[in-house]
C-alpha cells in the first residue's frame, strides 16, 4: 500500500484550495483509483496500491475550482495533470502545489511509509 497527499493553494485569491477536485488514475490500464475533494485547508490524503514502477496521473481541476471561486471563466490552464511513478510498495508520495489562472509550480517529495512526511 501507498500512501498519497496533496496541499493546494491558490495564489489568485491567496488562499487554500478547498473543495478542489483531485482524481488519482493509473496510466497503466487507464484505470480511474479514486475522485476527492481537498478538505477546508486544501489538502487530501488517500491510500492506493499500486504495481512496482506502474505510472500514475493526479489530476487537479484547478479551472472548476477558480469557475467556482470567481463566476469566471479565465483560465487557459483546464487542469493540473501531475505524472509520477510509483517505484515502490509503502511510500508516501507528496506534492505541493500553487496555482493561478496562467501558472502552476509543483514540488514532489517521496518517502517510505516508516518515515512519512
Amino acid at each position: 500500500m501507498n500512501l498519497i497527499s496533496c496541499h493546494i493553494l491558490d495564489s489568485t485569491f491567496g488562499k487554500n484550495a478547498s473543495e478542489i477536485r483531485v482524481t488519482l488514475r493509473s496510466l497503466n490500464d487507464n484505470e480511474q483509483i479514486f475522485v476527492t475533494n481537498a478538505t477546508s485547508d486544501g489538502r487530501i490524503k488517500e491510500s492506493f496500491e499500486s504495481q512496482e514502477n506502474q505510472l500514475f496521473e493526479l489530476n487537479i481541476a484547478s479551472n472548476d475550482f477558480l469557475k467556482e471561486c470567481s463566476n469566471m471563466d479565465f483560465s487557459i490552464i483546464p487542469d493540473i495533470p501531475i505524472k509520477f511513478m510509483a517505484k515502490k510498495q509503502n511510500s508516501h508520495y507528496h506534492f505541493s502545489v500553487v496555482f493561478s489562472p496562467s501558472s502552476y509550480s509543483v514540488i514532489s517529495v517521496v518517502s517510505d511509509l516508516d518515515n512519512s512526511i
